[in-house]
């Protein structure tokens, strides 16, 4: 299983962090890095062994940048969903319920920190930190 705490690219540095991490998580097959808009960042949704959230967004922080598609994919047994806590201009409505095996795609075009949550799940909570595209846009 895979998952990348996407947190650790805010804060000091955080452009060449995250260019760095994009660079590598490409190599190692995390993100889809192809040409288009932007890469594709995987989320996976799982059942928490640890008990308490029952089940979590993995990983539940990530920072893109303007055109970055994210793909939340539902690994659990349980329904879940993808659901901003506000109508933001750059995200609103959100996905359905999913079920084991379905995902949710959106592409994030407009900078912004987007909260977002489960309605099933109270506590399973998540966020989605967009930054301005690169100067040159690489």
């Amino acid at each position: 299983m895979w998952a990348w705490n996407w947190s650790c690219a805010r804060g000091r540095g955080s452009a060449a962090v995250l260019g760095t991490v994009i660079a590598i998580a490409c190599g190692a097959g995390l993100v889809s890095c192809g040409s288009g808009a932007g890469p594709t960042v995987r989320v996976a949704i799982i059942g928490n062994p640890l008990g308490e959230p029952d089940s979590l967004y993995r990983p539940a922080n990530i920072t893109v940048r303007v055109g970055a598609t994210v793909t939340w994919l539902d690994k659990d047994d349980a329904e879940h969903t993808v659901t901003p806590d506000l109508d933001y201009p750059g995200w609103s409505g959100g996905s359905s319920i999913l079920r084991h095996g379905q995902a949710y795609t959106y592409t994030f075009n407009k900078v912004g920190a987007y909260e977002y949550h489960c309605m099933v799940h109270a506590n399973m909570l998540g966020t989605v930190t967009v930054l301005a595209a690169e100067p040159g846009g690489g």
